[in-house]
């Protein structure tokens, strides 16, 4: 039997004895709104996307990532993303997509993680290739 359940913030998947797969992103609002607007956004993004391979940020260092000024991503298709935290045999991934900085954050905020109760991570997969726009020392 297939799932139909939507993927969103707060969801958590128990796949055995040892893995779960918490979700932190998107909300179903924002996954309602991706939907009322797609046609829409998908047509306008295309032709007015300033930021391609080969004329964008991709060949900057972190280094230099972290040294710009930082200015988050706000477009729809990337507040969509699924963001999630995999805890697998005492290990834990964070799977980013392409999601925002913050939604990032208020999702691991949501699992009780914070400046005091920093969460230690096996394995951190950046969001959005290292975009400027999704690179932030916040992390």
């Amino acid at each position: 039997m297939i799932n139909t359940d939507l993927i969103v913030c707060g969801n958590e998947y128990v796949m055995n004895e040892t893995t779960k797969i918490k979700i932190l992103s998107p909300t179903e609002e924002t996954l309602k709104k991706l939907a009322i607007k797609w046609d829409e956004y998908f047509n306008k993004h295309n032709k007015t996307e300033k930021y391609k391979a080969g004329q964008s940020d991709y060949k900057l260092s972190v280094e230099e990532l972290l040294k710009s000024k930082f200015k988050e991503d706000t477009s729809l298709a990337n507040s969509s993303s699924i963001v999630m935290l995999i805890e697998a045999a005492e290990k834990k991934i964070l799977m980013t997509a392409d999601a925002l900085p913050s939604q990032i954050i208020k999702g691991l905020r949501n699992l009780g993680y914070n400046e005091e109760n920093k969460i230690k991570l096996d394995l951190f997969k950046i969001p959005h290739h290292g975009s400027k726009k999704t690179l932030t020392s916040n992390y």
